[in-house]
């Protein structure tokens, strides 16, 4: 029986660590690019993420409204 003697080249498994650490490096550069796109877009009122804004006026400022129609009428 022939037992063949295999080494591991640590230079690969370094290689490949170093690829998935740039491939994480990518992907979460990307993820901030995009968060810094919409938070510039949103400065600038031109926010395109789909989601639509509701703007709620508080309770104070309806009745002070209805009181000023009452005092006009």
């Amino acid at each position: 029986m022939h037992v063949r003697n295999i080494q591991f080249d640590p230079n690969i498994q370094m290689n490949a660590l170093y690829a998935a650490a740039r491939a994480e490096a990518k992907r979460e550069a990307e993820r901030t690019r995009k968060k810094l796109r919409n938070f510039a877009s949103a400065l600038a009122g031109e926010y395109s993420d789909g989601t639509d804004c509701v703007v709620k006026l508080s309770g104070d400022d309806a009745a002070q409204g209805q009181a000023n129609r009452q005092n006009q009428g």
